[in-house]
């Protein structure tokens, strides 16, 4: 079955309609709103006149910049995440944007799911006095989803060991600062590195959320394999992927950032789990935000 990218999008005239790109085009001057949705409309990044487009977004956006000048910063989603707030009107626009709100929402999702497959992980390690279980969160910029999973259930503060592991330094200093006002310093570290750098032990559990998302299906299948080689026996793997419906639902913002340069690999959702199987995991169960836009899945090594 052939994958949905942009070029499917259907009546994409629709996409500019909304209230908030109708807002959004509204802050733009008219030539560089006439040109930025003749690019859209034509699906074109190679167009002559997307330069301008991008130089607009450049000079109004901060997340824009961000995402220019390293796509895979978690600084974008302290935007997202409602963690800064937003300076303008533009954006203001990709915070209300469909495509934001389901990267909120799987922080959300996030936050619900994580302490069951915790609980779960502990009771099937059967710790020993003593001992924790120990996470590496990947990616984990400052780290919001674990460290809000804990601090609503303080009683798996008294079993869990959270690495954070980042090359970002100012995204995991916030993470630092946030711990120590929560009263939970010590049992998370931050680790200013890249993952395969870090020369860490056996994880009882690996977090991927948002690592794979720009990544192609046989390199997710290499990152996964090669993440696999720091669980534990019976460790288990959680990641994310972002859904085709996605970019079917808000097309609008698609485009943008991938002018800005980060560009999302969209997966079916049978595909979200086959890439487990490809690395030599098994795939136990997945879950989405409300919206369908992140797949988390949640595999263990298959020789378990």
């Amino acid at each position: 079955m052939k994958k949905l990218t942009f070029a499917d999008v259907p009546n994409r005239e629709q996409f500019l309609t909304s209230p908030e790109a109708i807002d959004l085009l509204a802050t733009m001057p008219l030539d560089v709103a006439d040109k930025f949705k003749r690019c859209f409309l034509n699906g074109d990044l190679l167009d002559r006149d997307i330069k301008d487009v991008h130089n607009f977004f450049l000079e109004y956006s901060s997340i824009i910049r961000i995402v220019t000048s390293c796509p895979s910063s978690a600084e974008t989603f302290e935007y997202l995440y409602h963690k800064r707030p937003v300076e303008n009107e533009v954006d203001r626009y990709f915070i209300r944007a469909k495509e934001a709100i389901g990267i909120e929402q799987r922080l959300l999702a996030l936050r619900q799911q994580l302490p069951d497959i915790i609980t779960q992980g502990i009771l099937r390690l059967t710790l020993t006095k003593g001992q924790r279980f120990v996470i590496f969160n990947v990616g984990s910029g400052p780290g919001h989803d674990l460290i809000e999973v804990l601090e609503a259930n303080p009683v798996l503060q008294k079993f869990v060991e959270v690495v954070c592991i980042d090359p970002d330094e100012n995204m995991l200093a916030i993470g630092e600062r946030r711990v120590k006002e929560l009263g939970m310093a010590d049992i998370f570290r931050f680790v200013p590195k890249k993952f395969g750098e870090a020369g860490l032990g056996e994880a009882h559990m690996i977090l991927m959320i948002g690592i794979l998302c720009p990544v192609s299906h046989n390199n997710c299948v290499k990152i996964l394999k090669n993440a696999s080689r720091f669980l534990h026996p019976s460790g288990i793997l959680v990641y994310n992927t972002v859904q085709t419906r996605m970019v079917m639902g808000d097309p609008l913002c698609d485009f943008i950032i991938r002018m800005a340069g980060w560009h999302l690999d969209y997966k079916e959702d049978s595909e979200s789990l086959e890439i487990a199987k490809e690395a030599g995991l098994e795939p136990i169960h997945s879950f989405f935000d409300s919206l369908q836009y992140n797949c988390m899945v949640i595999a263990r090594r298959a020789s378990d």
